[in-house]
């Protein structure tokens, strides 16, 4: 199973990689601040969308 996730994880990682390297070989101009700007942000908002979930789940097993 674990061998699994460090897959799944080894593949996102490399699909992110390739995604960034066609922004930066297709886009034209291309504010790369913004971009990573708006990557942390996603990330950010990712983070906060599971916490906010595993809250949600905690409470509800609570009751």
């Amino acid at each position: 199973m674990m061998s699994w996730f460090y897959i799944g994880e080894a593949v996102k990682i490399l699909l992110t990689v390739a995604l960034f390297a066609i922004c930066f070989a297709l886009v034209k101009p291309l504010n790369v601040a913004l971009l990573f700007a708006a990557y942390i942000v996603m990330m950010i908002v990712n983070l906060a969308g599971m916490a906010l979930i595993k809250g949600n789940i905690e409470e509800t097993q609570n009751k």
